[in-house]
């Protein structure tokens, strides 16, 4: 798992910062609690680079989200931007956002 967050009904941004020396080829997003609608991502790389993957999907309680491709022979995140709200009431539960990657591996 890269990182975590918890979502609110009032902020709508959210930065995880990652704290890994592997590189990646992909991410995706578990949500549990309650549903999110992501609207906007940012990947930042070790480099200075920034990937912003189209997206524009709704992620249900308990579902993730699709793979994220980011490079095939892996990048160094620093942290990743998420723009999101929150489905549902402000009442019921919030939604915990988990990151997880797909380690780039060498074959050797």
């Amino acid at each position: 798992m890269l990182g975590e967050t918890r979502a609110g009904f009032i902020r709508e941004t959210d930065v995880i910062n990652v704290n890994s020396r592997n590189q990646f080829t992909a991410i995706r997003f578990k949500v549990d609690g309650a549903a999110i609608k992501l609207s906007e991502l940012g990947v930042y790389f070790e480099s200075g680079d920034k990937l912003s993957p189209a997206v524009d999907e709704s992620i249900a309680a308990g579902q993730e989200s699709r793979l994220i491709e980011l490079a095939a022979d892996g990048r160094k995140i620093t942290k990743i931007e998420l723009k999101y709200r929150t489905v549902g009431s402000i009442i019921k539960k919030k939604a915990s956002i988990l990151v997880f990657g797909k380690r780039y591996s060498t074959g050797n």
